[in-house]
Formats: C-alpha cells, structure tokens, sequence
C-alpha cells in the first residue's frame, strides 16, 4: 500500500490549445503505470491548468483523488513510494536492449528541442489563465515595438502610393535606381 503525504514526482505537460489531449495523455499514463505494476495505483494529486468543464466527478472517479483544475500547472503527484514497486512480468534481456537503443538515441539527438515560438506558446499557455502574463514596455519589449510602429506606418504611406497603375511603379522604379546611383557614385567619390 502506498503512504499518504508522500510525493514521488511530477508529470508537467506541455499544450498549446487542446484540453482534451492533456486529460488523454495524463489519463493514459496513470493507466500505462496501473497496467505496469499491477497495482490500482492511484496519484495523490491530479490537477490541469485549464477550467473545469464536463464530467469532473468521472475524472475524480477514474484517479481516486480529487482533480484540481484552473491550477498552476498540469501536475500528476504519486507518493513517493510508488517509484520502488516492481514491474509485473519484467523482462530483462528487452530492457538492457531497450536501454542500448534509447541510450543511441538520445546520443544523436540534437540539442534543438523547438521553435522559439513552441517555447513562448508554452510559457503563455502556462501563463495566460492565470493573468500573470504582462506587458513590459521597456527594454527588448519597447525596442520591438518601436519597431513594429515605426514598420506599421510605413506601411500604410506605402500602401497609398500603390494605386495600381503602371506610370506609379515606373516612377517608384525610376526613383530606386535614383538613389542606387547616387549611391554608388557617393561611394566611388568619397
């Protein structure tokens, strides 16, 4: 029988939109390690950073404790005994090659692990229902959006000069070539 009080580890799961794949997968691992130990192993803690929808009471029912939603983050809390209960029908000749494998892979494995986009989101998803994202209009934050203000009202003047017609990009090209052979000459001469 596991303890109470005692935790044993975390399971943090990153998502972007999708509630429905966090409750699956956070489902399905407490089932993998139910069927692995032949245990009714049952978390301690259960909880999601998403609100509450339908069926609350069969997800409470299915982990055996109580499930914790609109939470700091997606966090699955087993006592701390569980991490010493045998594996049922162990094989150990597929687990040292299991191991050599995996061992392998993580040995080519690049040090990439996503996008900076994929980072942000999951910073924001983790942030966002909570309202302890902001706005910080200093620093790196304000230079970019200067920028963006600054590229934001040139395109609206570039907009307007694009009428259409063949004689305004004769012009537009008239005037480039303009400024790239002064340029040029600029160069040549100083």
């Amino acid at each position: 029988m596991i303890e109470e009080g005692e935790v044993c580890g975390r399971l943090r799961v990153s998502r972007f939109r999708d509630r429905h794949q966090v409750e699956f997968w956070t489902a399905s691992i407490v089932r993998l390690l139910r069927d692995f130990t032949g245990v009714s192993l049952n978390p301690q803690r259960v909880s999601f950073a998403h609100p509450a929808k339908k069926g609350v009471r069969e997800m409470s029912s299915y982990f055996g404790c109580n499930v914790e939603f609109g939470a700091a983050a997606d966090e699955v809390v087993f006592a701390r005994s569980a991490g010493n209960l045998p594996l049922v029908n162990a094989d150990p000749h597929l687990n040292r090659v299991l191991i050599t494998i995996c061992e392998a892979a993580v040995a080519r494995r690049t040090a990439i692990r996503g996008t900076v986009r994929t980072r942000v989101e999951n910073e924001i998803a983790i942030l966002l229902p909570h309202g302890k994202a902001r706005v910080d209009n200093k620093g790196v934050d304000g230079l970019v959006n200067g920028i963006a203000a600054m590229l934001g009202g040139s395109s609206g003047r570039l907009r307007r000069l694009q009428t259409g017609f063949v004689r305004s990009y004769a012009l537009t090209m008239l005037g480039g070539s303009i400024l790239v052979v002064a340029a040029l000459l600029a160069v040549r001469y100083s």
